[in-house]
């Protein structure tokens, strides 16, 4: 089916140290899902606003924290209606290295159902190697599927959850101030409780792992 997705958002930062701020983020998604189709999705009109912190703890040490609230507002089914919320940690020991390390909840809108709860956790390395800047980062979501459309032909319909680790690699070598060419990989494995119901087939569990490579060139303005 097709999807016609906007964000608008808006973020008011209030600095009141040199190395601290306090910011307010609110942010509007309009989901609109092009109908009859073979799914029915219903549309949404996702609303967030959280209240963050973000910050200095030692010279080498920066933290993020926030909190906020969020409804989705679909025309039909489960709706998520409920707080989310992070914590993150940058360490960077000398110039050329960054060490990442965080945690979320959130609710993140869905093709085969209305959403899915999401909890992640991460961590990632920043390294310059001459001109070059590798990005390794790993991390692992437990998602749980709220709202599945039965047109989808999964099973159960109620109670999915998913155990998904990726693990990606990324190389940039940056040209100029505003270009750089980037090379990357990615591995995806993931486990579910679910099946898809091929009828006379059978049920498949919805397990998977994903490879793929990548290279791109990057033009800022």
């Amino acid at each position: 089916f097709n999807l016609h997705y906007h964000r608008l958002g808006l973020r008011v930062n209030w600095k009141f140290f040199p190395k601290t701020a306090l910011y307010l983020e609110a942010e509007y998604n309009p989901y609109v899902y092009f109908k009859p189709g073979a799914f029915q999705h219903p549309d949404s009109n996702a609303f967030r606003v959280r209240l963050g912190v973000l910050g200095m703890i030692t010279p080498t040490l920066t933290a993020e924290l926030y909190a906020g609230y969020g409804n989705p507002f679909y025309e039909s089914g489960a709706s998520a209606h409920s707080g989310y919320g992070g914590v993150s940690l940058n360490w960077k020991p000398i110039q050329i290295t960054a060490l990442s390390l965080g945690y979320s909840h959130n609710f993140v809108n869905s093709l085969i159902s209305n959403y899915y709860d999401v909890d992640q956790v991460f961590i990632s390395v920043n390294q310059m190697l001459w001109r070059f800047i590798a990005v390794a980062r790993l991390q692992y979501q437990n998602l749980r599927f709220q709202g599945i459309l039965p047109s989808v032909g999964v099973e159960p319909v109620t109670g999915r959850m998913d155990h998904n680790l990726q693990f990606s690699l990324r190389l940039d070598l940056p040209i100029k101030s505003f270009m750089a060419i980037s090379a990357d990989y990615m591995l995806l494995w993931n486990k579910s409780n679910a099946s898809i119901n091929y009828g006379a087939l059978g049920l498949f569990p919805v397990n998977y792992t994903k490879n793929q490579v990548g290279l791109r060139f990057t033009i800022n303005y």
